[in-house]
């Protein structure tokens, strides 16, 4: 079988926007996952999807202009993955904002899936989401998403960057109020403790109340944490629903 330049120039396109996925998407982006196995499944990818994504009506016409196709292609695909963990960062919100009210934010520790330095429910809530994401069959969805994206943006062809920019924006709102409702009962119940030992503070000043807060906070907190897991879990369900909501409305911001 002959290659053409004009295959070659497609393989690099859609290399360039399955790249910007992997990237930044859920699972894919994981930093334990070895950046060869990374490439690799870029790879192969992009060699099954040439024979079905058609050939780009036009192609750049010189070295510049198609350098920005491919900037243009990652972008693409990186705006998609992005949109998808938007939801997984406001759930890892949620457990960051327990840690801070239970005083456990100093107890971090290095997460190698993120390559930062995470709290213990931040990392919980992570792996948590990520397994239900899997049981949501969402790497399916994401890779069903990134071939969508050649019948709907066709290679080379203009897109509106700007508009999807904008539509971010819009959906990050989204990660601050994912994490507060998902954190909204401990925060509850951990308010109501610190009203509780205010109250005692002032009935018995010599009580070290400090002390006595940071051995029953955690305890609490995980009481309560292990009873709402299970009504904690289907709200996860429901929001990983609105993925295809979210991609969706990259895709209509990308075309207009």
């Amino acid at each position: 079988m002959i290659i053409t330049f004009e295959q070659l120039y497609t393989f690099f396109l859609i290399f360039a926007r399955i790249a910007g996925l992997v990237l930044y998407a859920p699972v894919f982006s994981s930093k334990e996952i070895m950046p060869l196995a990374k490439f690799v499944i870029i790879f192969w990818m992009s060699a099954i999807l040439i024979f079905v994504v058609p050939l780009p009506q036009v192609f750049p016409d010189a070295g510049i202009s198609y350098a920005l196709a491919l900037t243009a292609e990652v972008l693409i695909g990186a705006i998609i993955g992005f949109s998808t963990q938007i939801l997984i960062s406001g759930i890892v919100l949620a457990g960051s904002l327990i840690d801070t009210q239970t005083a456990m934010g100093v107890a971090s520790a290095f997460d190698p899936a993120v390559g930062v330095a995470t709290t213990l429910f931040s990392k919980l809530l992570r792996y948590i989401i990520i397994i239900i994401f899997l049981i949501f069959d969402g790497h399916h969805m994401l890779l069903s998403a990134i071939y969508q994206s050649f019948k709907l943006l066709p290679l080379a062809s203009p897109v509106h960057l700007d508009n999807a920019a904008l539509v971010l924006v819009q959906l990050g709102t989204d990660i601050f109020r994912i994490g507060v409702l998902l954190a909204a009962p401990c925060l509850l119940v951990l308010f109501l403790l610190d009203f509780a030992f205010g109250i005692v503070t002032r009935v018995a000043p010599d009580i070290n109340i400090f002390a006595l807060a940071m051995q029953f906070k955690p305890l609490a907190n995980l009481f309560v944490f292990l009873a709402i897991l299970p009504i904690m879990v289907r709200n996860l369900f429901t929001i990983l629903e609105r993925v295809a909501e979210y991609i969706l409305k990259i895709f209509l911001a990308l075309q207009m």
